[in-house]
């Protein structure tokens, strides 16, 4: 159950604790689905795709019956770089403007349907990496089902409003979208 013949990268640390407290009796399930939110916030709310994602909204919001309103979000996708999820999130918005009766409704959709896509697949990646730990016997095959069913339960748990709310609010994502700096000037303004 792989994607193919490449090697997953390693999972940032966020991911590594959560997958500790998957092992840790310590740990009650919505303390792991708490985690499962933050690291998933984090996750999406680089600087990169955090202005992106609040362009676009303030877009929609201002948008006066724009007559082609994709060429519009099309335009502001094109000037931030393209990185796997906004790749995702552009595929998906695309979809619902086609579908959707406003705009506005698309872009809830949208966004909440990118979140969730990112959630799922960041699940499946959790279990292969119980997987592999498995196989490598790092985690015992008697403790794997319980850290499976776990690993279920806190990402069914998930709030997403909770995480939209946060990522448009700038609670807890701020800091997040600020975490990697490249040089000593690069510090908060």
């Amino acid at each position: 159950m792989t994607d193919g013949p490449f090697k997953h990268a390693d999972l940032p640390n966020r991911w590594k604790k959560y997958g500790e407290d998957l092992e840790s009796d310590a740990k009650t399930s919505s303390q792991r689905t708490e985690r499962v939110e933050s690291a998933i916030l984090r996750d999406l709310c680089t600087k990169e795709t955090r202005a992106l994602v609040l362009e676009i909204d303030s877009y929609v919001k201002r948008l006066q019956q724009d007559i082609v309103p994709r060429v519009g979000i099309e335009a502001i996708f094109n000037k931030y770089p393209q990185t796997p999820q906004t790749d995702n999130l552009r595929r998906i918005l695309t979809a619902h403007l086609v579908t959707a009766s406003s705009v506005e409704s698309a872009w809830q959709f949208g966004f909440d349907k990118w979140v969730r896509n990112e959630a799922f697949r960041t699940r499946n990646r959790m279990v292969e990496h119980c997987i592999s730990a498995r196989d490598r016997g790092d985690l015992k095959g008697v403790d794997f089902p319980k850290v499976v069913e776990r690993n279920d339960d806190a990402f069914a748990g998930i709030n997403y409003d909770k995480i939209r709310d946060r990522f448009f609010s700038g609670k807890g994502a701020a800091k997040f979208a600020m975490a990697k700096q490249d040089g000593l000037g690069d510090g908060p303004g």
